[in-house]
């Protein structure tokens, strides 16, 4: 995803801004799909709020996705993709347009058991 500052120690989004793709094993106990969350806070602690879909796309162990967000400043809208197919749009509570967002990709274990990413390819376009 791209964030203000590394999302990784927060409980909640709704502090900075940023928007990314997320699967949390504790939070997704119920429902093992990718979720696609932005937000409009900031990281100084103002009470921003935060927008999250629930993708239709399982969490597959051993599968290859290929994640893409695209930000249209022009229409204020995120739009998220995996595989290609739209499965996310938010029109409100996304980031701001003037912060410098930095990208970042992250895993958090909940448990002693080993976890791992491989990424095989990082694009960044800016059009």
């Amino acid at each position: 995803g791209a964030f203000e500052v590394d999302p990784s120690a927060l409980t909640t989004l709704a502090t900075i801004s940023g928007c990314g793709f997320f699967y949390d094993d504790v939070l997704n106990a119920s429902s093992a799909f990718w979720r696609f969350n932005s937000a409009d806070g900031t990281s100084g602690g103002a009470a921003g709020t935060q927008q999250q879909t629930l993708t239709t796309v399982a969490v597959a162990a051993s599968t290859t996705y290929v994640m893409r967000i695209v930000a249209n400043t022009t229409l204020g809208i995120v739009s998220a993709y995996i595989d290609g197919v739209l499965v996310a749009t938010h029109g409100t509570n996304i980031p701001v347009s003037t912060l410098e967002l930095k990208i970042g990709i992250s895993v958090t274990t909940q448990s002693a058991a080993a976890k791992r990413l491989l990424l095989d390819r990082w694009d960044l376009s800016h059009l």
